[in-house]
């Protein structure tokens, strides 16, 4: 989905949370049609003035680089809903010019907005750490942010930062003061995610079937996560093999893929399968440390625990994330 309408379609699926928590339903329509317009619709003539200040907050021992949105002028000292706004895998974070402009108008249509640079997320690595990341921010936002009505407040995640907002959602340390959360085109398990990437077909429940997942995706990805790799040795094999059909995908590696260790081996089994049915038995031979990493950053043992109102969306189809 082209960035302008991801954005556009955030914007829709955000009107519960806008006309729940924020403004009128018809300020809630003007941000929708904000998205769209490159020079800023009615929104923007009616609210031009948006504060958008830097802010750091510690993380862990780290300092998280942030943007903080508000409506600026008169009313500008109002106390508004919050909302966190967490970016995909976008090597820009949160100065891509979309995301600005997304944020500016949710700023305008009575949110104060927070967005973090997820350094991981840029770097298109899912971890742990953008997980506790968007928790710290999320604090900050609602109880150090100035501006803030702290039980109105929210999460918004994008494509892979819809799951790392649910995940933080679910913190203990956060989850009773989230009111909403809402994922647009986010991902549930990533063992699934890996499966879409590799056969193209998709399953939850009875639903089945086949989508256009595209081709560079999981050689991108292993490629940005070789740590994820216990053995030095099966890191360079799978970089250079990577490398290799990143520029052709039906570039023959198998030399290079019987150089790896036996647990090498298995993931890229799992990798180079397009047998949607042979995944499974294949996915439970990858290393158990892989597999961990992956169960710890996927939904189904931590959705209980988010205690808000949740929003889920996704685009049909789409190339990154099954829906």
């Amino acid at each position: 989905m082209r960035k302008p309408l991801l954005y556009f379609a955030s914007a829709l699926i955000l009107l519960p949370a806008l006309w729940a928590f924020a403004l009128r339903p018809a300020v809630s329509l003007l941000a929708a049609i904000d998205i769209l317009s490159d020079q800023g619709g009615s929104l923007a003539r009616i609210y031009p003035e948006v504060e958008r200040a830097g802010v750091r907050i510690s993380v862990g021992g780290k300092m998280l680089e942030a943007d903080f949105y508000r409506r600026s002028g008169p009313g500008g000292s109002i106390k508004r809903p919050g909302l966190l706004l967490i970016h995909g895998l976008a090597e820009a974070g949160k100065d891509d010019p979309q995301l600005v402009r997304f944020a500016t108008t949710m700023a305008r249509a009575g949110f104060a907005v927070l967005v973090p640079d997820f350094a991981g997320l840029k770097s298109f690595r899912v971890r742990r750490d953008s997980v506790d990341e968007a928790a710290a921010a999320f604090d900050h936002l609602v109880a150090k942010a100035p501006g803030v009505r702290p039980g109105k407040s929210g999460i918004l995640g994008i494509s892979f930062g819809g799951g790392i907002g649910l995940l933080a959602a679910a913190d203990a340390g956060i989850r009773e003061r989230v009111a909403y959360i809402v994922s647009f085109g986010g991902y549930y398990d990533l063992s699934n995610v890996i499966r879409y990437y590799t056969t193209g077909r998709y399953a939850y429940g009875p639903e089945r079937g086949i989508g256009n997942p595209v081709p560079w995706a999981k050689w991108y990805l292993i490629l940005k996560n070789l740590d994820f790799l216990e053995d030095p040795a099966d890191r360079t094999v799978f970089d250079a093999l990577a490398r290799r059909k990143l520029r052709d995908e039906s570039a023959d590696v198998s030399g290079w893929a019987e150089r790896l260790s036996p647990r090498g081996r298995a993931l890229y089994a799992v990798l180079a399968e397009e047998d949607f049915s042979r995944f499974p038995p294949l996915y439970k031979e990858v290393s158990p440390r892989v597999r961990d990493l992956l169960r710890a950053l996927s939904l189904p043992e931590r959705i209980r625990d988010v205690k808000a109102e949740v929003i889920l969306s996704h685009g049909v189809p789409d190339p990154l994330i099954p829906h």
